[in-house]
């Protein structure tokens, strides 16, 4: 055999073979770019409800680095640097020591008073944007919003500034305030944000060192802040979180990381990105395992068929010295031109509907009560992603076909028909009257073509049950989120106010005054009027309780959750968050098993705890058609079975393992997608089958044979 080496050949070769199956390329590349929009939908979605997250949680946290170190000493800070310095996965890091807070009728919000450089600006999101930071000591530089409270004009660049005189209060080692009055000319300035539990003004080194001295680590495990210095550090990459920071802490030598109140500490944004409420990478995994069986499924029912039609040509080619893998070239150059065609489109089309999609993912409220902002990605990781995946989900396809090009002879192409093996002359005689009475209807003649050639029905109902399932996924995602279920835990009222961010030792428990008091007590619109009060307090665990929580420590706890039951076992003290609640509040409560009535509770000898943000020769044209119709239909409507099953009994466990279980995500499973499309799919199987018919029939009986 002679071994014809012609890479224009082929390519001819490949684009008449197109040419010839128009119909079979445009559904494969309607596969193609079914394929890729469901990936390109998923990674965008998947993205963008990630990056969503760690921005509202940066925010809540007020913290923009990977890993921030709170409370040391100067002399440990210059330890502390150097090591920064040296450290090789270490992208950079900034700088900032806690003086005081600004003490200001007119400020209705704590303002934090630091000196910090532009890295630990930055880490706080509170850089300026016109002027700069302070460098002498009599700088300062503010937001927006404690400019504004002070009625201060800073907008207006050419205008020239009075000095600033503030007041700042020093917080002792001894639990007494100390008050500094310090004149400043403004620096700089940037736009404040509300939503922060704290604003902040920066003035220089050289100015908190003459207003704070220092501080000594008693004074720190006294509970003194000013004078502290902190540390925020941004890695290379997020690779090995939690390696790199507990290599930090070893370095240092005297800090714990991890350690409440001190050591290195990963910025919870950053930790709570991948599992827990956040994304779930298996159940993402697994997502991606279904699009690329579904598409799979698809694709390769579209190849076999092509090859199986077109296998005589094949085997002719072979016979006039075209190699197997030369055909089996053929069969690869077919796909890559009908991926040119499909993956382009698809990329587009996912993306569009993962911009649509992502609001729905992300329709969430933070723990400071405001409604999480959607960020849409834009990486080229998705674009690459999924025209890779959808590039080896083509390629896994056409395997089987590559083989059978390849290994057939030029007699066996003649031979072979589509069906498979010829049934034997035995076989045909076992077969009983009844069965060949009910072949010659058109029903019957439906089922017998499904009998003859049952795997490949099988995998034309499983990809079209895959996908349909797929389907349910999509709709039962979006509907999942329930923002009521969220509003009756955090606000079981039409308004609320209060000064309690994510981290309570920052609170500003007296924001509420009694004069705010007595003008909500006495606003016509309300009907009732509720206060919650707080406290936190530590408190020495009982033999008993500890038991018990050492049983639920083992059983359900894990990363920074079990290292903080490690640190309180070994200090035996527990966290508790203490709140007085009055009567209209109490009505508010949702109560696992006997409730408790308003007079019981408020003889004041009880406590209300939660329970652990709840788990052809003869038939007509006519019967023709009916049989090719039925047969059709028996592959939908066993993909449809097939659908539904799948969707009640595993659809809820995917998504729950892929975007995270909340209280507020709540599953809902439902088939009503399937079941609205069906119609439209029984339509698509009457007339595809019309279609293929009507174009046959413009041949002749021997062309067709």
């Amino acid at each position: 055999m002679v071994k014809v080496e012609n890479r224009d050949t082929l390519w001819l070769l490949t684009v008449r073979f197109l040419k010839n199956n128009r119909g079979r390329s445009r559904i494969a590349v309607l596969a193609i770019v079914l394929t890729t929009t469901l990936f390109t939908s998923l990674f965008t979605g998947a993205v963008s409800m990630m990056l969503s997250k760690l921005e509202a949680d940066k925010k809540t946290y007020s913290a923009w680095s990977h890993v921030v170190l709170q409370d040391v000493t100067r002399d440990e800070a210059q330890r502390v640097s150097d090591v920064l310095e040296k450290s090789d996965f270490v992208e950079r890091f900034g700088v900032n020591t806690f003086v005081g807070t600004l003490q200001d009728e007119r400020i209705p919000f704590q303002t934090e008073v630091r000196a910090a450089d532009w890295n630990a600006a930055s880490a706080f999101c509170n850089a300026p944007v016109q002027g700069r930071l302070p460098e002498k000591k009599d700088e300062i530089a503010l937001s927006s919003l404690v400019l504004d409270a002070l009625g201060i004009e800073y907008r207006n660049p050419m205008k020239n500034h009075d000095k600033i005189t503030l007041t700042i209060a020093i917080d002792n080692a001894d639990g007494k305030e100390e008050l500094v009055t310090h004149a400043f000319y403004l620096c700089g300035w940037w736009e404040g944000d509300a939503s922060d539990y704290s604003q902040y003004a920066w003035v220089s080194e050289t100015s908190a060192g003459e207003i704070v001295p220092g501080v000594t680590r008693d004074a720190l495990e006294h509970g003194a802040m000013s004078g502290a210095v902190g540390f925020s550090v941004w890695y290379k990459n997020l690779w090995n979180l939690r390696q790199k920071t507990d290599e930090l802490g070893k370095r240092c030598l005297f800090l714990q990381t991890g350690a409440q109140n001190g050591g290195f500490q990963i910025n919870p944004a950053y930790e709570g990105l991948i599992g827990g409420d956040g994304m779930s990478l298996s159940g993402v995994f697994s997502l991606i395992l279904l699009i690329v069986l579904a598409g799979y499924l698809i694709i390769y029912n579209i190849f076999s068929i092509s090859i199986k039609t077109d296998l005589r040509t094949y085997g002719l080619l072979k016979n006039v010295g075209t190699t197997g893998r030369q055909l089996a070239r053929i069969v690869h150059m077919q796909a890559f031109c009908l991926c040119l065609a499909g993956i382009p489109a698809g990329l587009f089309m996912g993306y569009g509907c993962g911009v649509l999609i992502s609001p729905a993912l992300t329709a969430d409220i933070d723990s400071l009560g405001h409604l999480r902002q959607t960020t849409v990605s834009t990486s080229p990781f998705i674009f690459a992603a999924a025209a890779v995946l959808a590039l080896v989900t083509v390629y896994l396809s056409c395997i089987q076909a590559c083989r059978i090009v390849a290994r057939v002879s030029p007699v066996e192409a003649l031979c072979i028909a589509e069906g498979g093996q010829a049934v034997s002359r035995a076989k045909r005689r076992a077969d009983g009257v009844r069965e060949r009475n009910m072949a010659a209807a058109w029903w019957g003649m439906a089922l017998g073509n499904f009998r003859r050639i049952w795997k490949r029905g099988m995998i034309v109902m499983v990809s079209i049950a895959l996908s349909l399932v797929m389907l349910n996924g999509i709709f039962m995602m979006v509907r999942g989120y329930d923002l009521d279920a969220y509003q009756r835990v955090y606000m079981a009222s039409d308004f609320a106010v209060d000064r309690l961010p994510a981290y309570a030792p920052y609170a500003v428990m007296d924001a509420i005054t009694s004069d705010i008091q007595a003008q909500l007590n006495v606003c016509p619109y309300a009907e009732r009027i509720g206060y919650v009060r707080y406290s936190e307090e530590y408190h020495e665990m009982e033999p008993h309780l500890y038991q018990v929580w050492e049983q639920i420590a083992q059983e359900r706890l894990s990363g920074r959750w079990l290292e903080s039951w490690e640190q309180m076992k070994a200090e035996n003290q527990m966290k508790i968050m203490l709140m007085g609640i009055d009567r209209a509040v109490f009505d508010k409560l949702e109560w696992c098993g006997t409730a408790c009535t308003w007079e019981t509770f408020s003889r004041g000898d009880g406590v209300i705890v939660d329970s652990p943000l709840l788990e052809v020769v003869g038939m007509t044209k006519r019967q023709i058609c009916k049989m090719l119709m039925a047969e059709g239909c028996l592959y939908l409507f066993g993909a449809f079975l097939l659908a539904v099953s799948v969707t009640v009994l595993f659809g809820a466990k995917l998504l729950t393992a892929a975007l995270g279980q909340a209280f507020f995500f709540n599953i809902k499973v439902t088939v009503l997608p399937c079941v609205v499309l069906l119609p439209f799919l029984v339509v698509v199987a009457v007339l595809i089958p019309l279609g293929q018919f009507w174009q046959m029939s413009q041949e002749s009986v021997v062309e067709r044979l």
